[in-house]
């Protein structure tokens, strides 16, 4: 461990190959791993990054990221270790670090309706507010009450959806980092949750390669279409840069079929895009995140 983190002991490590964290199984090693243990912890640790000029970023279960190569010469933080949940009512309070899946699945426990579009979304809690994760019947906007976020000078604060501007697959969360939400959710019959649950799940398990390494959907859809529906139509089910192909499943998604690198994924993005563009003139907008 560098001594500069050397009074935070197990929290902080030092090159940790990304790749082990991402959902695409890419990417090479971060100066610095951090994953803090509570809200204090996570302070104290920013402002040693602001202290020391260190750039950092924050990572959830790397479901819609791709990494460089190379790494990143910045620290990673992780707030794994952060995933209480509590019940209040029809509310729920929830650390940044839960899986979203967790967070499903308790909510259904306890007979309280809401989050069953989010079903089979990888991801933690506060990667999918960033996001504003969803799919075809809901995302995660419209069940959040408030978010308490820390900026890169430590400071603590609650976020309304509205100052967060949470849009299509768009947040106004960075540079600050959601740390905890707070959903309001409706009291209801918990098999009656299950089995909107379970068609939400049976749907995505149908069209979408959920088993493969990747990121999810790798564009957003154009205004009034669907990215997977012309990446189709332009005939790019199946092309492939070395180990990274274009799912026959679903075109939006890009599978890292084993040994795939950062840079064969971008080649692979930038073929799709201009061959879309060709086709039908639409400028296909990133919803994975780069980085690089």
């Amino acid at each position: 461990m560098a001594r500069e983190f050397s009074d935070f002991g197990a929290a902080v490590c030092s090159g940790v190959p990304l790749s082990t964290l991402t959902s695409f199984h890419i990417g090479g090693p971060a100066d610095y791993f951090i994953e803090p243990g509570s809200i204090d912890e996570l302070a104290r640790l920013v402002e040693r990054c602001a202290d020391l000029e260190l750039p950092f970023c924050v990572i959830g279960a790397g479901s819609n990221l791709l990494v460089a190569d190379a790494g990143l010469h910045a620290a990673v933080f992780r707030l794994s270790r952060m995933d209480r949940i509590e019940r209040r009512g029809s509310r729920v309070l929830c650390e940044a670090g839960t899986p979203l899946q967790r967070l499903v699945w308790q909510a259904e426990q306890w007979g309280l309706s809401g989050l069953e579009p989010l079903a089979g979304i990888p991801g933690s809690v506060g990667g999918a507010i960033a996001m504003n994760a969803g799919g075809q019947t809901g995302c995660v906007a419209e069940t959040i009450e408030s978010v308490t976020t820390i900026d890169r000078t430590g400071a603590v604060r609650p976020r309304t959806p509205e100052d967060l501007a949470m849009g299509y697959r768009h947040s106004l969360l960075k540079p600050e980092i959601a740390i905890a939400a707070t959903f309001e959710l409706a009291e209801a019959d918990a098999s009656e949750i299950a089995e909107r649950r379970r068609s939400v799940l049976e749907e995505k398990t149908l069209s979408q390669p959920l088993a493969a390494h990747s990121a999810g959907c790798v564009f957003k859809n154009p205004p009034g279409r669907s990215a997977g529906q012309l990446i189709d139509k332009a005939g790019l089910k199946g092309e492939r840069v070395g180990p990274a192909v274009v799912s026959d499943q679903h075109a939006n998604f890009i599978i890292n079929q084993g040994g795939a690198t950062a840079r064969d994924v971008l080649r692979l993005i930038r073929r799709v895009r201009r061959r879309v563009r060709k086709h039908f003139g639409v400028d296909l907008e990133l919803e994975i995140e780069l980085w690089n």
